[in-house]
C-alpha cells in the first residue's frame, strides 16, 4: 500500500539533529511543501516546517505519523529553504537557527486576509545612478533581464534627493521593468524611512512592502505573505528582509554594507552582504552595493571580477565634493574647560564662515563625559553666543535642521539633515575614534566620516569639512583623498598580508579553555589551516572567565573550515557536554 512521506525540518536547537525527518502522511491531511506542522520527536510535539514529499510503495516500519498542518500556507518557499541550509553551512550553523530569521512568527488571521499591493508605476522619474560612470550599462543590462553585479561608490556631498536611496530605487525598476522582483535592504529603520518616502514618490502609495523587526509581529507578516503569494514585487527592508520570498527575483540592492547592523548577533552570525551574495548567485539575480565608502570585502570582489565597479574616480570626487581639511590637536584628553579649549583654532574660523551661510554640523563622538556632545554644546554656544544651538544623539534624534544659521551637534549616527546642507562640518576627537582596539576601526572610521561628508555642501559652495586629529593617520589621508576605493584596496591589501578576512576563511571559537581544548582537539582541519590560541579574555563582571582560539584556512578551504566547525559542535551536542563553546566564522570584530 503506498503512503505519502514527509520531509521535515523540525524546531530543536540541538546541533547535531540539524537534518530531515521522515513522517507519514495520514489519509485524508492534506499537506504542501513549505507548510507549518506539528509533529512528534523525542516523546513531544515540536514544530517544523515540510521541505519535500515523496511517494513510497510500502509502508515503513517505526515511521511515525504527521500530528498536524498548523497551515496550508506555503511559508517556506524552496528558494528560501535552500538558501537557508546554504547559509546555515557556511556559518557553521543548523538551519533551524537560520530559519528562525527568515520566516517571521504565525498570525491566523493576517493569513485569512487577502494581500493587497498595487503594481508599482514605471514611469520616469530623478536619475542619479544612470549619470554615474558605468551606471547606464548596469541599467540597460538588469532592465534587459540580465544579472548585473556592481559596486556603487558615491560622491560623499549633499545632494537633496537622496541619491543612494534615488539609484536603488532607479534599479528596482529597471528589474521591475524586466518582468522580475526587486529587493532592496538597509542597515535601520531611519534608513527604511529616508527609503519608503522615496519608493511612495517613485512608484506610488501601496506600490511596495517593508519588513524589519520593529514593525510588529502582524504587520510584518502580512508583508511577508505579501511577497510569498506574488502580490509584492518590490521590497524593501532591513537585516532579516534578505530572506524575503520573492517571486523570480532580478535584483537585491544594499546601502552601507558596512554598517555593523548587518552583522546578526544571535547564532549563526551571519552577515546580510555575504547572505545576499549567496541569494543573488543562487537565484541568478543583480546585485548592487552602495555607499559612499567602500569595504575590504566589497574589494575583493571587484578585485576578483564578481562586482564591477560604478562611480566616479578620486579626482572627480574631490572635484564634487566638499573640501576636506584637517587640523591637529594633541591636548584633546588633557583640556579643562575652566582654563582652555580643546579645539584649535581652524574649528573656529572653520564654524565662523560657515555660519556666515548656513548651518554647520559639529560631531562628537562621546554623548556625555566633559569632552561629551553635551559640554561641547555649552562651550560652543558661549563662544557664538546669539546662534541657535541644537543637540541630536541616539537618545534625542533630530531628523531635519533648517537652513538659518546654527550650531548643530551631534554623535555618530545621529546627524540630521539640513534643508539645503551644512555649509561646514567639523568632526572632533577623530584620535579618540581611532583608539578603539578593532581590526576595523580605520575602515568603520572613513565610512562614517563620508557619511557625515554627504550631509555637507560641494566645495564650489563653500562646503567645508574639517577632521581634528592627526593628518598622519592613514583613515584621515584616505579622507583628505576622499578615495573610498583605494583606501578599501589598501586595507584589503594590508589584510591579505596579515591573514585576516576577507582574504581567509576564518574561525573564531570562544568559552572555557578546558572546552576550547576539547574542541580543538575534535577538529578536521583542511591543509590550509592554522590555530591561535587559546587565550584568557578580560574578566567580565559576573561572567565566567572565557578564552578564545582563531583558526584560519586558504578561501578554497573555507567550505572545509565551516565544515569542521559544524561537525565539531554536532559532536559536542551529541556527548550532551556541559561547556558551551561559541563559533564565529569571519566575524566583524576579531
Amino acid at each position: 500500500m503506498a503512503i505519502r512521506v514527509a520531509k521535515v525540518v523540525v524546531d530543536t536547537p540541538l546541533s547535531h539533529l540539524d537534518r530531515e525527518f521522515d513522517y507519514e502522511v495520514p489519509d485524508g491531511v492534506e499537506v504542501v511543501v513549505g507548510c507549518r506542522v506539528q509533529v512528534p520527536f523525542a516523546g513531544k510535539q515540536r514544530s517544523g516546517f515540510v521541505l519535500g514529499i515523496e511517494d513510497e510503495d510500502e509502508p515503513r516500519d517505526g515511521l511515525l505519523p504527521l500530528q498536524r498542518v498548523v497551515s496550508d500556507e506555503p511559508v517556506l518557499a524552496p528558494q528560501i529553504a535552500q538558501l537557508c541550509r546554504k547559509v546555515a553551512d557556511h556559518y557553521a550553523g543548523t538551519l533551524q537557527d537560520v530559519l528562525r530569521f527568515a520566516v517571521p512568527p504565525r498570525h491566523a488571521a493576517v493569513e485569512k486576509a487577502k494581500s493587497a499591493v498595487k503594481e508599482p508605476e514605471l514611469g520616469q522619474a530623478a536619475r542619479v545612478l544612470l549619470d554615474e560612470p558605468g551606471g547606464a550599462e548596469f541599467l540597460a543590462a538588469l532592465e534587459a533581464g540580465g544579472r548585473p553585479r556592481a559596486a556603487w561608490t558615491l560622491v560623499p556631498v549633499f545632494q537633496p534627493e537622496v541619491p543612494w536611496a534615488t539609484g536603488m530605487l532607479e534599479a528596482a525598476a529597471a528589474s521591475l521593468a524586466s518582468g522580475r522582483g526587486a529587493l532592496l535592504l538597509v542597515p535601520d529603520n531611519l534608513a527604511l524611512t529616508v527609503l519608503a518616502a522615496a519608493a511612495k514618490q517613485r512608484f506610488g502609495v501601496g506600490s511596495f512592502v517593508m519588513l524589519s523587526a520593529e514593525q510588529g509581529p502582524s504587520p510584518r507578516y502580512r508583508a511577508f505573505l505579501a511577497a510569498e503569494r506574488g502580490v509584492a514585487r518590490l521590497v524593501l527592508g532591513t537585516e532579516s528582509a534578505v530572506y524575503a520570498p520573492i517571486k523570480d527575483l532580478g535584483l537585491i540592492a544594499m546601502v552601507d554594507d558596512g554598517n555593523d547592523s548587518y552583522a546578526n548577533e544571535r547564532t549563526p552570525y551571519p552577515h546580510v552582504r555575504e547572505v545576499a551574495a549567496l541569494r543573488a548567485w543562487q537565484e541568478q539575480a543583480a546585485m548592487l552595493c552602495c555607499g559612499y565608502s567602500r569595504t575590504a570585502e566589497v574589494a575583493r570582489l571587484v578585485a576578483t571580477g564578481w562586482l564591477t565597479s560604478i562611480g566616479h574616480p578620486a579626482a572627480t570626487m574631490r572635484q564634487l565634493g566638499p573640501k576636506p581639511q584637517t587640523s591637529i590637536n594633541d591636548f584633546a584628553e588633557k583640556v579643562d574647560f575652566t582654563t582652555g579649549w580643546r579645539l584649535p583654532h581652524e574649528v573656529f574660523e572653520v564654524i565662523r564662515t560657515g555660519l556666515a551661510s548656513g548651518p554647520v554640523l559639529i560631531q562628537v563622538p562621546r554623548r556625555e563625559s566633559s569632552l561629551g556632545v553635551s559640554q561641547t554644546a555649552l562651550e560652543l554656544g558661549k563662544a557664538f553666543p546669539g546662534h541657535k544651538v541644537m543637540v541630536s544623539s541616539a537618545t534625542k534624534h533630530l531628523d531635519e535642521v533648517p537652513h538659518e544659521p546654527a550650531l548643530v551637534m551631534a554623535t555618530p549616527g545621529a546627524e540630521p539633515t539640513a534643508y539645503v546642507g551644512y555649509s561646514a562640518t567639523v568632526i572632533l576627537d577623530v584620535t579618540y575614534t581611532l583608539m578603539r582596539p578593532d581590526l576595523r576601526v580605520d575602515e568603520e572610521s572613513l565610512r562614517r566620516w563620508l557619511k557625515v561628508a554627504a550631509l555637507t555642501r560641494p566645495a564650489a559652495d563653500g562646503g567645508t569639512v574639517l577632521l581634528v586629529g592627526n593628518p598622519s593617520e592613514r583613515a584621515i589621508q584616505g579622507f583628505m583623498r576622499l578615495d573610498p576605493v583605494g583606501f578599501a584596496e589598501r586595507e584589503l591589501a594590508d589584510r591579505t598580508a596579515a591573514q585576516l578576512p576577507p582574504a581567509v576563511r576564518l574561525a573564531q571559537l570562544t568559552g572555557r579553555e578546558s572546552a576550547l581544548l576539547d574542541a580543538l582537539g575534535m577538529l578536521e582541519l583542511p591543509p590550509s589551516a592554522t590555530v591561535r590560541g587559546p587565550w584568557p579574555l578580560p574578566l567580565e563582571e559576573h561572567g565566567p572567565p572565557l578564552s578564545r582560539a582563531v583558526v584560519t584556512a586558504s578561501l578554497p578551504d573555507g567550505a572545509a573550515l565551516s565544515t569542521a566547525m559544524k561537525t565539531m559542535l554536532a559532536m559536542r551536542s551529541a556527548r550532551k557536554l556541559p561547556d558551551y563553546v561559541k563559533v564565529e566564522i569571519d566575524p566583524i570584530a576579531v
